[in-house]
């Protein structure tokens, strides 16, 4: 069951069916945020760093082809989550601006604008800004993030924080 600020597993809720749940269960297009369209959820293949905190299990869910996303990161216990997301593995995306959260945002919590650097479709070299909140509900570790092809210093504030909403409502539902 979950409650208000973080998830509590139920006796009939266990991290390992919690992540099966995420894996297994499709996000519909009349589901998402306004101005979010289509959803691909799969695997993701745990970090080592995830892996010393013993991750169940690891989910990313594409959002509008790539352009969005959400990622939860299932622990045995909140403490493990806890110590995940105190001790992140590098990502390599560099840091713009760290944004004050919204008080409904579970805690931990961070919301941080960026830059990433990859190659696009043409192997070219680009930098796209990126947005991400990121924050532990109960045994979860979750991402919400947006990304610019305008701006090379901050994607969408309002829709990371709208599918952190949505993944909060989420993880709700799945959970109770």
């Amino acid at each position: 069951m979950l409650v208000a600020g973080g998830t509590t597993a139920s006796a009939a809720t266990t991290p390992a069916q919690l992540d099966h749940k995420l894996l297994t269960t499709q996000i519909r297009a009349s589901e998402l945020p306004a101005g979010f369209t289509s959803a691909v959820v799969g695997a993701a293949v745990p970090s080592t760093n995830a892996k010393s905190h013993h991750v169940v299990g690891e989910v990313q869910v594409e959002v509008n082809d790539g352009a969005a996303g959400l990622f939860f990161a299932v622990f045995p216990s909140h403490a493990d989550a806890l110590a995940d997301f105190e001790h992140p593995a590098p990502v390599g995306n560099k840091i713009t601006a760290r944004l004050v959260p919204p008080s409904w945002l579970p805690k931990p919590n961070e919301v941080e604008n960026g830059t990433i650097t990859g190659k696009n479709a043409a192997g070219k070299t680009v930098s796209n800004g990126i947005t991400a909140a990121s924050f532990v509900d109960g045994e979860v570790a979750v991402g919400a993030l947006t990304t610019s092809t305008s701006s090379s210093t901050k994607g969408d504030s309002a829709g990371t924080l709208a599918l952190a909403r949505f993944a909060i409502a989420y993880l709700k539902e799945l959970d109770g």
